[in-house]
């Protein structure tokens, strides 16, 4: 959340994909485009990176070393294939949430976890690919909305614990 705000301004190649294609969909049949970036988004993304990123590599990587050299090593991969889409910002940002969602594999021993993180994180994604012209007041109102829903999710958890 902090990273969408703090870069919703900037020119990612991969923001004006999703923006564009949301566009185009839309032109053909309203409210296609935004079906189909929930789709993208928040829902075929998450579990193919997460399948990949934490299911293989980062079970393969701990076969031959500790969790913290497999978390890191599968966080530094997540970011590379981040690289393309919006440069040395975007990757930066791919490679702590990696290293946050091979955590959450780690300790819960299960990739469902990490998908529904995942698709969380990208929610603020979505809303600035599909409204792209957020008032300032807009894009706090979403944050604090996001920041409480995690808060409240995340006391769910510890509370469970």
């Amino acid at each position: 959340m902090a990273f969408a705000l703090i870069t919703y301004r900037m020119d990612f190649a991969n923001a004006q994909q999703i923006s564009d294609s949301a566009k185009y969909y839309s032109d053909i049949f309203p409210g296609l485009g935004i079906a189909m970036q929930i789709i993208a988004l928040l829902i075929v993304s998450p579990i193919t990176e997460e399948i990949i990123c934490r299911g293989l590599i980062l079970t393969r990587i701990q076969r031959n070393f500790n969790d913290t050299i497999a978390v890191l090593l599968s966080g530094l991969l997540f970011g590379i294939i981040h690289l393309a889409a919006g440069g040395a910002v975007l990757a930066a940002d791919a490679f702590v949430m990696g290293i946050i969602f091979g955590i959450i594999c780690v300790k819960t021993k299960s990739l469902l976890p990490a998908i529904i993180s995942h698709s969380i994180a990208n929610v603020p994604d979505f809303f600035i690919a599909v409204l792209p012209d957020l008032s300032k007041s807009m894009q706090y109102l979403l944050i604090e909305l996001f920041l409480t829903a995690f808060l409240v999710l995340m006391y769910l958890f510890v509370k469970e614990n």
